[in-house]
């Protein structure tokens, strides 16, 4: 069973009410990825690590990393570990502009599309995009959050439907990826059949 097999299978168990959950590392430090391994192989589960746009992106974020980087990272750890990889599960968590927020929203948008790409380039399976936060350009109360009309125009220029020979969209989806959205949940139902591109 796959890392995001797994994971799909504690969703089920706890939606139906069996109290089932999984604890996410965000965090790109040595020591708490490798204290994260070993309390994963104590509780013989998978290991969900997941970064954001503002620690690892295509510019190297805050750790200096690309999403290739950071994966290559943590599969070095999972060897010096003596942790398998394959119980690893990698998250994106908020992508989106959030990094670029002073840039108007087409550039945001354009690096955002760039950096879910390299996410998914990279391996990460899990993907929460995020596009709910102002951008340079954008009009309106800030003190309010962004408007919904606004968030689930930009959504879906994150996403596209693959063509693949032999393969139907949504069984690669469900094999291969979880996407999740922040504030519009259908958008990440199995049947919208949605991929980075």
């Amino acid at each position: 069973m796959t890392a995001i097999d797994s994971f799909r299978e504690i969703l089920q168990m706890n939606r139906m009410g069996q109290g089932s959950g999984i604890y996410s590392v965000c965090s790109a430090h040595e020591t708490v990825l490798k204290a994260g391994m070993l309390q994963a192989k104590e509780d013989d589960s998978i290991m969900l690590i997941e970064s954001t746009p503002n620690q690892v992106n295509q510019d190297g974020g805050y750790t200096g990393m690309g999403p290739q980087d950071f994966v290559d990272h943590v599969n070095a750890l999972a060897r010096e570990m003596r942790f398998d990889s394959k119980k690893i599960l990698l998250g994106g968590d908020h992508l989106g502009p959030h990094t670029w927020q002073h840039l108007p929203s087409r550039d945001a948008m354009d690096r955002a599309k760039v950096l879910v790409r390299e996410y998914v380039k990279a391996g990460y399976q899990k993907i929460h995009l995020d596009a709910s936060m102002f951008l340079a350009d954008d009009t309106g109360d800030r003190a309010k959050p962004l408007s919904d009309e606004i968030v689930a125009a930009e959504l879906p220029s994150f996403v596209h439907r693959p063509s693949r020979p032999g393969k139907k969209s949504e069984e690669i989806i469900r094999s291969r990826y979880m996407l999740s959205v922040l504030k519009f949940p259908s958008l990440a139902a199995p049947d919208k059949k949605a991929i980075p591109e």
